[in-house]
């Protein structure tokens, strides 16, 4: 083998792929990237943990000798950090086990292990793939990821569900910490519900940064996500996700109107002096939204743009400042309906007709 890549090409695909290795590996070639070049236009990376594996196509600056390795993961890519940026890095098998790496008049040697026993997936008939738009799954996965749980305890609360919908041609992703709840719709189909734990979800935005399309399929254990760019795959949860469609009150409920960009900036001045605020709506559609430390106080007001019907004295609504502020800042647009049930009944958030939340309150 003997190659060369655009440093940065190398850079960006190392450094995707180096989040995929292990801080202690259970054998010593999952430290290890794969390399291998079968024709003369790109090379593949690999990189495996055992519950996730990725590769990623990387087109050659030249290539004078088809063949594949392994090499050091991170010290490679701790290398091709600290070269020049402006020049081609040079790659080339010199022996059985010594992979020489060189730009302009530096060179280095890495001992290599036998690429044949760098553990490999076997990739589903590609036929069995349902594209999705990679722009949508990335950014509902975001939104889906910032509210998971960090509780090592309830493993379940850090993962993201991905679930076909009653209507066609549609998925959601769903993600809990136990306080938040938001659910993204999606253009996409998928056969069965997935759970994916929160470490492969990050890994997997990374991955669908630079995508354009992509396509998913699962099976049993497994779920395969293919881009332009390369191919990842993550073991699925087994656990059962929470039944979050239960949390969702009915019946007879209070619809508020509210301004977003003046209840957000609220809060964030609020949430100066304590992390419990609490909100007070009036019929008139006026919100006071309050905060109380020991040493300090602060009070804002915020005018509803309509007055809240079914609404015949002031309420007050506990919550978490940082948590709802927070949640908050996924919904786009202007306005946001807010829909209270009861006392310590969860608050449902609808911003538009794809993203839905739910907010456990506090006591007040």
């Amino acid at each position: 083998m003997k190659i060369s890549f655009k440093h940065d090409e190398l850079k960006k695909a190392l450094t995707l792929l180096c989040n995929v290795i292990p801080k202690q590996p259970r054998t010593p070639i999952l430290s290890h990237v794969k390399i291998e070049v079968a024709n003369k236009q790109y090379a593949v990376l690999c990189s495996n943990n055992e519950s996730v594996f990725l590769y990623r196509k990387i087109p050659l600056e030249a290539c004078e000798a088809l063949g594949g390795c392994t090499v050091h993961g991170k010290n490679f890519l701790e290398l091709v950090k600290n070269f020049n940026n402006k020049t081609p890095i040079k790659v080339q098998m010199v022996s059985d086990n010594k992979l020489k790496v060189s730009q302009s008049r530096s060179r280095y040697t890495f001992k290599t292990l036998n690429h044949f026993e760098y553990p490999e997936i076997k990739i589903p008939n590609t036929n069995n793939f349902h594209l999705i738009p990679a722009p949508s799954l990335l950014k509902s996965l975001k939104i889906a990821e910032s509210v998971t749980g960090n509780d090592m305890s309830k493993s379940i609360l850090q993962s993201v569900m991905i679930e076909p919908t009653p209507v066609e041609g549609y998925i959601r992703t769903v993600a809990t910490d136990g306080v938040r709840l938001l659910v993204c719709k999606i253009p996409g189909i998928l056969k069965n519900s997935i759970i994916i734990a929160k470490e492969s979800v990050s890994l997997l935005v990374k991955v669908l940064h630079d995508s354009k399309e992509c396509s998913i399929h699962s099976d049993e254990a497994n779920v395969f996500i293919k881009t332009e760019n390369g191919f990842f795959c993550s073991r699925m949860l087994e656990k059962k996700f929470p039944d979050y469609k239960r949390l969702f009150s009915k019946g007879s409920h209070i619809d508020i109107k509210i301004d977003l960009d003046p209840v957000r900036s609220a809060l964030k001045r609020a949430l100066l002096f304590s992390e419990k605020v609490i909100i007070t709506l009036h019929p008139n559609g006026k919100m006071n939204i309050s905060s109380t430390s020991p040493v300090e106080e602060g009070e804002e007001e915020v005018y509803l743009e309509k007055k809240v019907d079914k609404l015949n004295e002031p309420i007050k609504i506990a919550v978490n400042a940082a948590l709802f502020s927070h949640v908050l800042e996924k919904f786009e647009g202007e306005e946001l309906s807010m829909k209270y049930y009861a006392p310590l009944s969860p608050l449902a958030l609808l911003g538009s007709p794809d993203l839905v939340g739910l907010f456990m309150p506090l006591k007040v």
